[in-house]
């Protein structure tokens, strides 16, 4: 686990022992022993949790979040209330902190309704591309909703018959959580590119705002990361994204003379027009990379005695 840490104390000693503590942890770790040096940086390096203390020489532990978590809004504070002098003693304190692990995956597709595909020119496996995490099934909808297949198209996974059941995933909450820092997109996307296999991203597109009739459409091009649409999506030929892609309203692909191809995994409102040549495949290595971009969160802390 890697991730950047400041911790702002004003006790060196202190200050030093939890720097050595935290570093052996795997993480790189700042100091500051003033509000106006962890505000320095702040604005320079990028931090994904802070350590304040209450009290400090140039002012309140208290202010510095309020005045910090506005602009810095992905990045967990918490105030080490437990450090004084109070009877010479010292406490310590134990801390969690973990990416975004995401949503569940039941399958490579997930709908909130229906999934309807045409055509024999498609395939949907949930076997792991990288051979790391066990298989996960095909198509999972949540019910009443129902997969609906014409053809002969080609189903993998566990299982790899399409699966229906009561797993409701709250896609648009988490676009809301995971949106923050993304690339807005506001229109049509034809032979873009995003990310690169060393440096993913997170794409996010409200077709609402400003209007995008048709919903968004991409196509000719590739994309490594998140991509997060609220409103409806259109995947056209010649597309391929690796990771993950999460979007609020109806699925549409249209392979035309390309595949449109998913390495990861795509939960959506709906999938109501799954036609011409579609390739998707379950990476699970493609979406631990698009997520191990996004901020660090403090799953739970504690004070040792």
């Amino acid at each position: 686990m890697h991730g950047n840490i400041l911790i702002i104390d004003d006790e060196e000693s202190l200050r030093k022992l939890l720097v050595r503590i935290i570093s052996l942890e795997g993480f790189r770790v700042e100091e500051a022993g003033t509000i106006k040096t962890a505000w320095n940086v702040l604005n320079h390096k990028e931090q994904d949790v802070v350590l304040c203390d209450v009290k400090l020489p140039d002012g309140s532990g208290v202010d510095f979040v309020k005045q910090a978590k506005p602009r810095f809004p992905l990045v967990e504070i918490i105030l080490l209330t437990a450090y004084g002098n109070s009877g010479g003693s010292v406490k310590a304190l134990t801390i969690e902190v973990v990416h975004d692990p995401g949503p569940p995956l039941p399958a490579v597709i997930y709908s909130q309704t229906n999934f309807i595909g045409h055509g024999s020119a498609m395939t949907i496996s949930g076997l792991d591309q990288c051979g790391v995490a066990p298989a996960i099934g095909s198509v999972y909808t949540l019910a009443p909703g129902t997969t609906s297949l014409s053809g002969s198209p080609t189903l993998l996974g566990n299982p790899s018959t399409p699966q229906s059941g009561p797993m409701n995933i709250d896609i648009a909450g988490s676009i809301n959580r995971l949106q923050a820092g993304a690339t807005v997109v506001t229109t049509d996307q034809n032979g873009t590119n995003f990310g690169s296999a060393s440096a993913y991203v997170t794409v996010y597109s409200n077709t609402t705002n400003p209007v995008n009739a048709g919903g968004l459409t991409m196509q000719n091009g590739t994309g490594y990361g998140l991509l997060l649409v609220q409103g409806d999506l259109v995947m056209g030929g010649g597309f391929v994204w690796n990771g993950l892609i999460l979007v609020t309203g109806n699925v549409t692909f249209n392979g035309g003379g390309g595949a449109a191809n998913i390495r990861g995994a795509i939960l959506g409102g709906s999938f109501e027009s799954v036609n011409g040549g579609v390739d998707l495949g379950y990476d699970s290595c493609k979406i631990r990379d698009a997520f191990r971009r996004m901020p660090l969160r403090v799953l739970s802390w504690r004070e040792l005695e």
